[in-house]
């Protein structure tokens, strides 16, 4: 009997549903630690998704670039995080005598576990049972059919294995939004987008749990079989006692009543001939104080902003050091260091096209989007979103919604809306927001100037932050 039919007539096991394809034990304590960015802790949970039968075949680098999907860039920068943390090492096989493939290894007890503090419960009387290494401080399965979902950006891939890093012990307690928030180092308007798109998708379902009538709960289930088609909220009416309710609420449960603030309508915008802007306000305000009232909802920062420039017109700033002979990296490595220790984007930076320009690709996470979307329209909406944000910079006078804008206004709102992290600037208040606004105008008619419209896109989205998110979660229910 050859080969061919020998192999026609084995038994196969085949596991149905979401792990048809492999998964692999995904430790709880990496997904908290904090050292790692989420784009290192998505990359991880995708080797941990091939690590489930031993030792397999491992993508290559390109296609691991084409699942996740990133720049080759970034990808090496978050990977060396991980690495440099001792979750991974990585070495080659010379058995052959030449240099060959990479043989990845995920260290079951790094030394970082190693040193945690001793066990708090190690006096209790009574035996336990555990396992060593990571898996002792909980994990739970990473399917890789979802790590390769190519309909998945890296944040929502990340996001949906720290939700399986808790689902090893069954009905398990789960953190309140702002510890995920925390442990994942994104901000709140980040979260929601990308949980939005995994519950659309159906791999994610809430299930809330009245209690006396009134929201007490949700649960989350990650589906074995996801179904767009059944991707619906769903709603159990429970009762529950008073002493049932003061138990262990705090770290079992998430509370959902405060996580939606404020209403309104989404943005019209208007074609117009001359040049596309967005539609102006019925009530104009006096353009002299449109900078200074922030709308409701959103972080006040203006402490940061500097008073010399702030709101000007015309002041220019101090005219920096010659940066000509300075290398990129140089210029990327001193931009990146004075971002994240004074918490702002520099005003000076308007007298340095270099700096601003990378000042921009480092807050808009140009190394790893410039290649980053599989969805060919939402690339060139993020490419002219970044273009856009630095002539925005580095112009002396515009006319955007009517009003006159300078580059130091829209550094004021920069500092003002984004979150300035340990390791990273986030701008998902206003650029999720404007991107999302402009694509959907695209989709609708042709846009005369998209420069000039993509502009206009980013300065209302700067006025309005989050809130048409906010908006469709609140009647969606959440």
């Amino acid at each position: 009997m050859n080969d061919t039919i020998r192999i026609s007539f084995e038994d196969q096991l085949k596991i149905e549903g979401i792990n048809c394809k492999g998964f692999g034990i995904l430790p709880k304590y990496v997904m908290l630690d904090p050292d790692l960015t989420i784009e290192a802790k998505t990359i991880y949970a995708y080797f941990c998704s091939f690590a489930g039968n031993g030792s397999c075949a491992f993508p290559s680098r390109d296609k691991i670039l084409v699942d996740l999907p990133m720049s080759k860039d970034a990808y090496y920068k978050h990977f060396h995080i991980i690495t440099d943390q001792g979750y991974i090492t990585v070495e080659q096989d010379t058995s052959a005598g030449i240099r060959g493939k990479n043989i990845y290894t995920l260290v079951s007890n790094p030394k970082k576990f190693e040193d945690k503090p001793e066990d708090s419960k190690h006096a209790l009387a009574y035996s336990r049972i555990r396992f060593s290494g990571l898996k002792a401080a909980g994990y739970g399965m990473i399917p890789k059919a979802v790590m390769i979902d190519s309909r998945l950006p890296v944040k929502a891939k990340g996001i949906y294995a720290y939700f399986c890093s808790f689902t090893g012990s069954g009905n398990n307690a789960f953190p309140k939004k702002d510890k995920i928030i925390f442990h994942l180092g994104i901000t709140e308007p980040t979260y929601y987008k990308f949980y939005k798109l995994l519950t659309e998708l159906n791999y994610i379902t809430a299930v809330q749990r009245h209690i006396d009538g009134r929201l007490g709960v949700n649960d989350y289930y990650l589906n074995d079989s996801p179904d767009v088609a059944k991707a619906a909220k769903k709603t159990v009416f429970v009762e529950i006692s008073q002493h049932l309710k003061n138990q262990d609420t705090e770290e079992e449960t998430q509370d959902l009543k405060k996580q939606d603030t404020g209403t309104c309508q989404d943005v019209k915008f208007q074609d117009t001939e001359d040049q596309d802007t967005v539609k102006q306000d019925e009530k104009k305000q006096d353009t002299a104080n449109q900078d200074v009232n922030i709308t409701k909802g959103i972080k006040n920062n203006s402490s940061k902003n500097n008073g010399e420039y702030n709101h000007s017109l015309y002041q220019q700033p101090a005219k920096p050091e010659p940066s000509e002979g300075s290398s990129d990296e140089d210029i990327e490595f001193e931009v990146e260091e004075e971002i994240l220790t004074n918490k702002e984007l520099p005003y000076w930076y308007k007298s340095d096209e270099r700096r601003m320009t990378a000042a921009v690709h480092f807050m808009t996470e140009w190394e790893t989007f410039q290649h980053g979307y599989t969805d060919e329209l939402r690339q060139r909406v993020y490419n002219l979103f970044v273009e856009a944000l630095i002539e925005m910079c580095m112009a002396d006078r515009m006319t955007l919604k009517g009003a006159c804008v300078s580059y130091a206004k829209v550094i004021d709102r920069i500092n003002q809306l984004a979150k300035f992290a340990d390791t990273y600037v986030d701008l998902s208040e206003f650029s999720d927001v404007a991107m999302n606004n402009y694509e959907n105008a695209a989709t609708e008619r042709e846009i005369k100037n998209p420069l000039q419209y993509m502009k206009s896109c980013i300065w209302d989205a700067m006025q309005t932050g989050s809130i048409g998110m906010y908006s469709d979660l609140r009647r969606m229910g959440y």
